[in-house]
């Protein structure tokens, strides 16, 4: 069935089931930004947003910095050149990283379920 854009009257998630339904993707509020992702990571993964954006690379904090990105890339449709300007990071790096975490969670249900939850939390 053709579709002719995303106008469909109702709520947001009235709207996210039509559109699904026929085949379209997610609606993605506008609300959604790198930093709101971020703030809600360092919450959830208990380091500071400015941490984050720091140029060193502690463990905790770079995790969380790919997660952001990874999040707001799956959730949020934000590019991975987005959350590498907002983290003062080469878009090559944070993409590497993104890789890495893939690889990761394929193997650590751990790692999984906390990015899972993590995405409930970070959805409008």
């Amino acid at each position: 069935m053709p579709s002719w854009g995303q106008a469909v009257k109702g709520d947001e998630a009235f709207a996210d089931r039509v559109l699904q339904r026929v085949g379209e993707p997610r609606v993605v509020s506008r609300d959604l930004t790198v930093e709101v992702i971020a703030r809600r990571v360092a919450k959830a993964e208990g380091v500071d947003v400015e941490q984050m954006r720091r140029s060193g690379q502690g463990r905790k904090e770079s995790e969380a910095r790919l997660i952001t990105a990874w999040l707001g890339r799956e959730v949020g449709r934000i590019s991975t050149a987005k959350a590498a300007k907002y983290f003062g990071r080469d878009t090559s790096t944070i993409a590497r990283g993104l890789v890495r975490l893939e690889e990761r969670m394929d193997s650590d249900r751990a790692l999984r379920d906390r990015v899972s939850r993590l995405s409930k939390q970070v959805r409008p």
